[in-house]
C-alpha cells in the first residue's frame, strides 16, 4: 500500500509540472483562427448545430477577446479537475492516474512544448467535452450513478454538449448510457426511468442539430453579425465557422485525397498505438475478467465514435485524441473510487498476473515500465499532424 501510494503522489506531482509547462505556454498565445472561429458560431443566421456557445459571445463587443480568456479558463479547470480526481484516487493501487498522464504525452507534446506550434487538441470545442466528463467524474462522489441527481445532470450536460457540438452525442452520449446501463440494470424500474430521462432529451437534441446542418447563408450571416468587432477579419481567414457550408461530398473526396497522399499510414499507426494505450489501461484497470469486458466495450463505443466522425470530417488527429483521452475519462467514471478492493477472487485474475518476473515485479509492472519508456520516446521523437493530406509519418 505504502509503494501505491509514493507512486501516485509522484503521478500527481508529474501531472502538474506537465500542467504547468501546457498552460504557460498556451497562456501567452492567443487561439488560432479555425478554433475561434468554431467557438464563434452563432444563432444570428438561424438555428444551426455547434452555435450555443457563439450566441453567448456574440453579446459582447469584443467576441475574440472573450473566447481567448474562455479557452484558457476550461484548459486551467481542466487540468485541475484531473489533479483533484488523482488526489482522491491517490490511495488507489490501480494506475490508472498515470495512464491519464501518458495520453497526453502521446501524439507530438513534446514537440508543442518546444516548437511554436499551437497544440490544437487543447483549443478546439472537445476541451470543454473533458471539462464536462470530469466534472461528471467528480460529481459521482457526491452522487452515486444510480441516483436521479447525477442522471438529471448528465442528461442536462449532454444536451448542452451537444449543442455545443454534435460529435458529444457520436462519442460519448452512447457511452455514458452504457454506463447509466451497468450502474442499474439490477433495479429495472429504475433503470426505465434513468434510460427515459438521459436517452430522450439527447436524441431529441441531437436529431434538432442534425435537421438544421447549416449552410453558407448561415454562415454569411453570422460574418455579417460580427461585423465592427475584433473579429470581423474572420471571413479572410481559414476559420471554423465555414464548417457549417460542409458537405459529405466533400468528405468522401477527402478520404480518397488521403489514401492517394498516403496521409493515411501514419494515421493508422497512431490509431493503433492509441488503441494499444486504451486496452493497455482496461487490463490494468483491474484483474476482473468482467470489467475488463466492460472496459472494452466502452472502447468499441469510442471506436464506433471515431469511424463516424472520421469519415465525416478527417480530422484524425483531433478524433484519435478525443477517443482516448475521453475513453480514459470514461472508465474512470464507471470504476474508480475512494476504497481498494480487496476481497479479490484469485481465479478471476487475467492470466498473466498470475506469473511472477521477480520477487519483486509483477509481469503487470513490466508491461506499466515498458510502456512508460515507449510512449515518452515517440511523444519526444513524433509530430502528428492535424488534419489533410500528410505524406510520410516524421521520426526525429
Amino acid at each position: 500500500m505504502l509503494k501505491h501510494k509514493k507512486l501516485n503522489y509522484f503521478c500527481i506531482i508529474v501531472f502538474f509540472c506537465i500542467f504547468s509547462l501546457i498552460f504557460e505556454k498556451i497562456f501567452y498565445s492567443f487561439i488560432n483562427d479555425w478554433s475561434l472561429g468554431e467557438w464563434l458560431i452563432n444563432y444570428e443566421g438561424g438555428f444551426v448545430r455547434r452555435g450555443l456557445f457563439g450566441q453567448i459571445f456574440q453579446i459582447y463587443e469584443n467576441p475574440g477577446n472573450i473566447v481567448n480568456v474562455f479557452q484558457k479558463v476550461v484548459i486551467f479547470l481542466f487540468f485541475t479537475s484531473i489533479l483533484i480526481y488523482l488526489f482522491l484516487e491517490r490511495n488507489k493501487s490501480l494506475l490508472l492516474q498515470f495512464t491519464i498522464i501518458v495520453l497526453f504525452c502521446s501524439g507530438g507534446i513534446v514537440d508543442f512544448l518546444t516548437t511554436d506550434e499551437n497544440f490544437e487538441y487543447l483549443e478546439r470545442k472537445e476541451i470543454l467535452f473533458y471539462l464536462i466528463l470530469m466534472s461528471l467524474l467528480l460529481l459521482k462522489y457526491i452522487f452515486p450513478l444510480n441516483s436521479y441527481t447525477w442522471i438529471i445532470s448528465c442528461s442536462i450536460l449532454s444536451s448542452l454538449m451537444i449543442l455545443t457540438h454534435e460529435l458529444f452525442a457520436v462519442y460519448f452520449v452512447p457511452s455514458l448510457y452504457f454506463i447509466i446501463f451497468l450502474n442499474n440494470f439490477n433495479n429495472k424500474k429504475f433503470l426505465l426511468s434513468s434510460s427515459l430521462l438521459y436517452l430522450i432529451p439527447t436524441t431529441f437534441v441531437f436529431l434538432l442539430v442534425f435537421i438544421n446542418n447549416g449552410s453558407v447563408d448561415i454562415v454569411r450571416a453570422i460574418f455579417e453579425s460580427y461585423k465592427s468587432t475584433d473579429v470581423e477579419y474572420l471571413y479572410k481567414a481559414n476559420s471554423g465557422l465555414k464548417s457549417l457550408a460542409w458537405t459529405f461530398d466533400r468528405s468522401h473526396k477527402l478520404s480518397l485525397m488521403m489514401f492517394e497522399f498516403g496521409s493515411i499510414f501514419p494515421w493508422f499507426f497512431y490509431l493503433f498505438f492509441n488503441l494499444f494505450i486504451c486496452i493497455f489501461l482496461s487490463y490494468s484497470l483491474s484483474g476482473d475478467l468482467k470489467k475488463f469486458f466492460y472496459s472494452n466495450i466502452l472502447l468499441l463505443l469510442s471506436i464506433l465514435g471515431f469511424v463516424v466522425a472520421a469519415y465525416s470530417g478527417w480530422d484524425w488527429g483531433r478524433f484519435i485524441s478525443m477517443s482516448t483521452i475521453g475513453y480514459a475519462i470514461l472508465i474512470c467514471i464507471n470504476f474508480s473510487t475512494f476504497k481498494i478492493e480487496n476481497n479479490f477472487d484469485e481465479n478471476e485474475k487475467l492470466i498473466f498476473d498470475k506469473f511472477k518476473i521477480t520477487k519483486f515485479m509483477s509481469f503487470r509492472c513490466l508491461l506499466i515500465s515498458t510502456l512508460i519508456i515507449s510512449i515518452v520516446t515517440l511523444s519526444i521523437s513524433t509530430t502528428m499532424p492535424s488534419w489533410g493530406p500528410q505524406k510520410s509519418l516524421m521520426f526525429f
